[in-house]
């Protein structure tokens, strides 16, 4: 995959590029309600040109979107998507004068990948649960861990589990 700026748009956006409704074959695959962080993203548009709206409120590390923001910008290419992620200029910083769009992040050729149990994984960890993890087997006990923590390994099997789907006879552009 050839992926720059935000981890998190990559992230949606190869979700996303992936988990889109198979029944509605003229409806962008992006398109549709994504969810992040304990809140909700609508991801909206046609053509090339695509926009995340909050629909309910999202937080990633110590900062809340708020419902009603346009957090991403999505452009379709032909082999992929590009966009940009509102973020916060300073760590911890919260306030609405703190917020930018970084450069544009690029994901190009885009490959069908399921990331169900990564996310389920992801959602048990913020919880604190005891579970068993279908990726890389054995038994995980979240109630120790911190979202930093949870958010590392849902990265990480992210990114095994492209390893493991994508076959090596179809390496990233």
């Amino acid at each position: 995959m050839n992926i720059r700026a935000s981890g998190v748009l990559v992230s949606l956006v190869v979700v996303a590029a992936t988990a889109g409704p198979a029944s509605a074959a003229t409806v962008d695959p992006i398109v549709g309600f994504w969810n992040l962080s304990g809140g909700v993203v609508n991801v909206a548009g046609s053509g090339s040109s695509f926009a995340g709206l909050v629909v309910k409120a999202t937080r990633f590390s110590t900062c809340t979107h708020p419902s009603g923001e346009a957090m991403w910008q999505i452009t379709k290419t032909a082999t992929g998507y590009t966009g940009t992620h509102v973020w916060f200029k300073a760590l911890g910083d919260c306030r609405p004068g703190n917020r930018a769009r970084p450069p544009v992040a690029t994901i190009a050729g885009i490959r069908a990948v399921s990331f169900a149990d990564a996310c389920n994984l992801h959602d048990t960890g913020y919880s604190g649960a005891i579970v068993v993890d279908k990726i890389r087997g054995g038994i995980k006990d979240f109630r120790t861990w911190t979202r930093k923590q949870v958010d590392a390994k849902f990265h990480a099997d992210m990114r095994f589990l492209c390893r493991q789907q994508i076959p090596a006879a179809y390496p990233p552009p």
